[in-house]
């Protein structure tokens, strides 16, 4: 079987890949015939019951920018990169054969890489982080808490209105929970399973970006949590002063948020598009979501997200109906805490502020994951080699927002190619990852691409519907920081 991965970010990126098999004796190659290490795990059809036929496997694999690189799985003679299970609290019974089930009862626990230590609780949730590098450690203790919905007042709550009857609840503390524990060669990660949600906190051990953030996922299912809120809570040791936080616009700009006790509670939630952080004097926590949700910090240090409602009727704000349509519902976040590199700290007055450069890459790299292609059919020669159709990377800071062809109705492929660029602000006050090319504001459209010539470039609009002046393509181009800049170029 052959996989290719088409990048849709224009820097070079680590991915770690994840697909199901059914034996353990294999090997994954890259286009140069280079074994590549893989991590072996089991597949779960329950809680603590293993999949006997299904095995998945994890590869980490560098994808150029923008560019399209190829995988090739072979058999193998012997099984190599298996992970080992721990089970709490289920009924599964140890087993030694490969990849290992251990049924314990040890705890609490700490999963590890090259950048964090995590302790965990003896019920799995995450309680603290420790930075390695600067020898810190910090209470981050997370949970699950449910508001409930005020029906005294005449406005009911439903799809539009918010409306809490007080604090927030802890989500069935009694509960027992069945917890997973997953260690092997790429990735660490502990799988809780809560009534109503399983939560995940992952940490891979890949020589790249990705090592840095701390990854959650959350599988909620509140389908018998009539007339609640379900949100997750990050009670961090971690103070940000006046309970000042940021949250994105869009991902665009990272706008001022600021807990009020003189306006209601539901007063003080706000959307999170993409991501949000605050900070004490010497340490950033930021959040980062794949998907827009509500958010708020009720106290210093607090942070929380709402993942799903329920409410039983209608809020007579136009949509008609209750919220009783529940499912499944995932929801990804990646956690980074960050040490500042100066003595400057941030004006809890300004009104803006700016993420961290590798905040800016790891939600690129969240929201824009690579394209996976699959096939049964072998190559009739060697794997394609990689396909990298710029000549370098963008600087970490440059973003290319959309590369297309334009064309009238009656032309299938036009003559010309819409190009934007973004130049994304970042918060010089945190360290820049060594795998990033030197941040600028400048792009040579000249040498841009691979092989591929720019015979002529003109400002555009940001629709492309008005042109202006011509760009001389033999010197460099300057996006000003948080601009968007569109171009139209004449590829040859």
């Amino acid at each position: 079987r052959k996989f290719l991965q088409l990048a849709k970010v224009a820097v070079i990126i680590m991915f770690v890949l994840s697909f199901m098999i059914v034996c353990v004796l294999l090997k994954v190659l890259d286009s140069t015939g280079r074994t590549l290490k893989i991590q072996m795990n089991n597949v779960w059809q329950s809680e603590d019951k293993k999949s006997e036929d299904r095995f998945e496997v994890l590869v980490a694999i560098e994808i150029p920018a923008l560019g399209l690189s190829s995988l090739v799985i072979k058999d193998a003679a012997t099984i190599t990169g298996v992970s080992t299970t721990e089970i709490f609290n289920g009924n599964a019974q140890s087993e030694q054969t490969e990849p290992a089930i251990i049924a314990s009862t040890k705890a609490p626990f700490r999963l590890e890489n090259s950048v964090y230590a995590l302790d965990f609780s003896d019920q799995g949730m995450l309680q603290s982080v420790a930075l390695k590098d600067s020898k810190t450690k910090f209470d981050v203790k997370v949970g699950f808490h449910v508001y409930k919905a005020r029906l005294r007042a005449k406005e009911k709550p439903g799809a539009y209105l918010f409306f809490p009857d007080g604090p927030s609840t802890p989500h069935d503390p009694q509960a027992v929970p069945v917890i997973r524990i997953v260690r092997g060669p790429l990735c660490q990660q502990v799988t809780v399973f809560w009534p109503h949600v399983s939560h995940t906190v992952r940490l891979l051990n890949v020589e790249a970006l990705d090592s840095s953030g701390i990854e959650i996922e959350n599988i909620a299912d509140i389908g018998g949590l009539d007339q609640k809120e379900f949100v997750m809570r990050f009670e961090t040791s971690i103070r940000n002063e006046q309970s000042v936080y940021f949250t994105d616009l869009n991902g665009f700009q990272m706008h001022k948020r600021q807990y009020l006790s003189k306006i209601p509670l539901q007063g003080n939630f706000y959307p999170m598009p993409s991501m949000a952080f605050f900070e004490d004097s010497s340490h950033r926590f930021s959040l980062l979501s794949a998907q827009p949700l509500g958010c708020s910090s009720l106290k210093p240090g607090w942070f929380e997200v709402v993942l799903d409602r329920r409410l039983m009727q209608d809020d007579n704000r136009g949509l008609g109906q209750p919220l009783k349509d529940n499912k499944r519902t995932p929801s990804r976040f990646t956690l980074i805490i960050e040490k500042t590199t100066g003595s400057a700290s941030l004006d809890p007055n300004a009104p803006l502020a700016y993420p961290s450069l590798s905040a800016h890459l790891l939600s690129e790299g969240l929201l824009h994951s690579p394209v996976i292609m699959t096939s049964k059919e072998s190559w009739t020669s060697s794997p394609p080699s990689p396909i990298q159709p710029l000549s370098e990377p963008l600087p970490c800071n440059m973003f290319l927002l959309n590369l297309r062809s334009m064309h009238s109705s009656a032309e299938v492929v036009g003559p010309s190619t819409g190009l934007l660029l973004h130049n994304k602000a970042y918060d010089c006050r945190f360290s820049i990852p060594s795998t990033c090319r030197q941040p600028t504001s400048e792009v040579h459209l000249g040498v841009l691409f691979q092989d591929i010539v720019v015979n002529e470039a003109t400002n555009a609009s940001l629709s492309f519907m008005y042109q202006g002046n011509k760009i001389d393509t033999a010197k460099p181009i300057t996006v000003p920081p948080m601009e968007i800049k569109a171009i139209k170029v004449q590829l040859q």
